[in-house]
């Protein structure tokens, strides 16, 4: 291994190490139909399975095979029915839908199974465990019109898949559903998804599948969404019947307690583990409440700051600190969160006798820069300024001049510093000094 290639792994090891932490033990519910089967990122998809199930996640797995259904039907010159977008499960369609799903479960069943020597599976042991956890009942008649055996939800049987979970199980469950009578009902894999990701309390549901394109005024994609959007873009009808159904599931999931919907497109080998390992990401991530906020620092958080601030630190373009140093002042410094990973900081030292006070250490992670995650930052700063009864605050700077200049700070002579921090100014630094009135 290169020392580049090395020094990247390594990067990405100190990057992921908040989201393992955060990840551990929870429970995540993935969706996806039996195109991922066909797909080339297939087993790389298992592979991340078995990342997430090491780390000691607990898996459940709902898999469809409507697309599947429909081309069998259709080799067999049977042409599906359908009622106000749902379609009608006659006795021929059930067969096929409940042949296609005893293969698709013992396809997967096997490729869980695999433990080849030198791939990510080696010295794996996972366990699946499949059988009748989800209970339906029939749509019924729509429009004047009997569905038969098209089914919906009616109950998940959360206290057996708990069980298979807490044995470090991975639970699979197909888009099939049984009556309290023995019939079989073909229902929606979103609906079996949302069902027991609300019955599971899980942590995070995940679609595999593609992207709706949803863009912003900009016409950028939108990575973010909260469900009041999500329910106004329903509501325009410029999404595709599969996407508007994937946002309904995830609007419905989101309002009914579960924190995360993510939607990952299953195009891209490694998106699992991109989307949940990395700042960034690589799909969307659906909430019902925003997931970025600012916070008073606390002493936990000052490995997490020296993180953040080190490359900076490295580079020169701030002042060496320690993390006994920043320990020390902990109580001075705002943190700002995004999906309960800290991105990005900033410090306030007060001269309560000049009524002012210093702006230090306003760092954002890169990949959120240009969000204006610096601006939020900067304005709390402002705010615990003048709850602290300060009528200016000042910054040192090497680097970002023209961003203050651009956020209302002017330039100033060293002179016009708090004498105490006259006498500590690094002359050699050559820092600019710049103030602003709050």
């Amino acid at each position: 291994m290169s020392t580049t290639t090395s020094k990247d792994l390594i990067e990405w090891l100190r990057a992921a190490a908040p989201y393992i932490h955060m990840h551990k033990n929870k429970t995540f519910i993935l969706v996806f139909d039996e195109s991922l089967l066909a797909s080339p990122n297939f087993m790389g998809f298992i592979h991340d399975l078995n990342v997430l199930a090491s780390i000691g996640i607990k898996i459940v797995l709902v898999h469809g095979s409507q697309t599947e259904i429909e081309k069998t039907l259709k080799k067999k010159k049977i042409t599906p029915r359908f009622v106000n977008q749902h379609q009608i499960i006659d006795k021929e369609t059930l067969s096929v839908a409940q042949e296609l799903s005893g293969r698709l479960r013992l396809e997967l069943e096997g490729k869980l199974s695999t433990a080849l020597p030198n791939s990510p599976m080696a010295g794996s042991n996972i366990r699946v465990s499949s059988g009748n956890f989800i209970f339906a009942t029939p749509l019924g008649v729509i429009d004047g019109i009997d569905t038969l055996y098209a089914g919906e939800t009616r109950k998940v049987d959360e206290t057996a898949i708990i069980d298979r979970l807490e044995k470090q199980e991975i639970v699979l469950l197909s888009s099939m559903g049984f009556s309290p009578t023995g019939e079989i009902f073909v229902l929606t894999k979103e609906d079996v998804a949302t069902e027991a990701a609300i019955a599971l309390k899980a942590d995070k549901l995940i679609f595999l599948s593609e992207l709706p394109n949803i863009r912003n005024k900009q016409n950028q994609p939108i990575r973010e969404l909260y469900t009041n959007k999500a329910k106004t873009i329903l509501k325009d009808g410029t999404l595709c019947y599969k996407n508007r159904l994937t946002l309904r599931s995830a609007i419905k999931a989101c309002d009914s307690g579960v924190e995360r919907v993510h939607v990952v497109d299953v195009k891209y080998d490694g998106g699992l583990i991109t989307e949940l390992f990395t700042h960034k990401g690589i799909g969307i991530l659906i909430t019902k409440n925003p997931i970025e906020s600012v916070r008073k620092a606390i002493e936990s958080d000052a490995d997490s700051i020296f993180e953040l601030i080190k490359p900076l630190q490295e580079n020169q373009i701030l002042v060496p600190r320690t993390e006994k140093d920043l320990a020390k002042v902990i109580e001075e410094f705002i943190v700002l969160e995004h999906d309960s990973v800290i991105v990005g900081c900033a410090a306030l030292h007060p001269f309560h006798s000049d009524k002012i006070g210093e702006l230090a250490c306003l760092v954002v992670h890169p990949v959120y820069r240009n969000t204006g995650a610096g601006k939020i930052l900067l304005k709390t700063i402002e705010k615990l300024g003048r709850e602290k009864n300060l009528s200016e605050i000042f910054v040192l700077t090497t680097k970002s001049t023209h961003w203050f200049i651009q956020n209302g700070f002017i330039n100033q002579p060293i002179t016009k510093l708090p004498i105490r921090r006259q006498k500590v100014y690094n002359s050699a630094r050559n820092s600019k000094t710049l103030s602003k009135k709050i």
